[in-house]
Order: C-alpha cells, then sequence, then structure tokens
C-alpha cells in the first residue's frame, strides 16, 4: 500500500510508518551489535552516563526502562570490560555509583563512528532523490524525536 497524498492522516500514516521503523530498528540493533561488539543497551547505558553523570544502578534501570537486576547484569559485563567502574556514593555511604572510564567513552566514540558509516553506506545505495526526501522528513522526525523525548522525561537528546 502506497502513500497517495501529502494529505495522509497521522492514523494511516501511522499503520505504514510503524512497521517500516520496526523492521530497519531490528535490523539496526543486529547489526550494530555484529559490527562493534557492543550491545545497544550497553551503549544507550554508556551514553547516558557521560551526558547525565555518574549514577545509582536504579537511577540507570529507570532511564532504560529495565529492571535492576537486568541493569545490574549489564553493568557488572560493563565493568568487566573496563567500560564503567562502581564507587561509592559521597552523600550515601550504603550506596554506589556507577561512572564511564576513559575506555567506556572511547567506546561509545567507536559505537557512534560504526553507527554513522553503517547507516551512510546504507543511505548510499539510495538514488538522490530518495536521499533527498529523506532529507526534507528530518525537521519533522527531530521535532517528533523532541516530543517524545519530552513525554519521556528525558529531555532532547
Amino acid at each position: 500500500m502506497g502513500l497517495e497524498s501529502a494529505a495522509i492522516g497521522p492514523e494511516r500514516l501511522a499503520s505504514e510508518l510503524r512497521p517500516v521503523l520496526t523492521s530497519i530498528t531490528v535490523s539496526w540493533r543486529r547489526e550494530m551489535a555484529s559490527a562493534t561488539g557492543v550491545g545497544v543497551s550497553q551503549a544507550q547505558i554508556l551514553l547516558h552516563l557521560v551526558r547525565d553523570g555518574s549514577q545509582r544502578v536504579s537511577q540507570i534501570a529507570a532511564s532504560q526502562g529495565v529492571s535492576g537486576a537486568s541493569a545490574t547484569g549489564l553493568i557488572s559485563r560493563m565493568e568487566e570490560s573496563g567500560w564503567v567502574r562502581r564507587r561509592p556514593d559521597p552523600t550515601d555511604g550504603r550506596a554506589v555509583l556507577v561512572e564511564v572510564t576513559e575506555p567506556g567513552r572511547r567506546v561509545l566514540d567507536e559505537v557512534a563512528a560504526a553507527r554513522t558509516r553503517l547507516l551512510a553506506m546504507r543511505l548510499g545505495a539510495l538514488s538522490r532523490e530518495q536521499l533527498a526526501q529523506i532529507a526534507a522528513a528530518l525537521p519533522a522526525l527531530r521535532q517528533l524525536e523532541r516530543d517524545w523525548a519530552e513525554r519521556r522525561g528525558t529531555g532532547h537528546r
């Protein structure tokens, strides 16, 4: 089913766009994990720590929408890889903070570069007209991203 009119409504557009975004996201996650050896969840945690600073495991879990046990497992694997470290929370001796390390920052930079290369390769297979169509959609997609981020309470990333 194609989009016959620029006056398409939100419901129809959502039904057309959802499976495309889902397929791209699944493929993206698989390729990125395979190409970099860094899972999407790990990369998101590193980005969160770089952007927001040291956090308790419970805060990381909440920011990622996962259970405390899942976050603890991810953080333990990341700590074994040297990407993060735990240290006592200076405001609460019972708690620990997780912070990103320099190797973790480098891994995040490498993941970002790999993501850009992969996306550029995929975009390179498109025609000039298709590239222009995607470029024209970027302002609306950025607004959609901002709206979603504000509803999550995380602000724009």
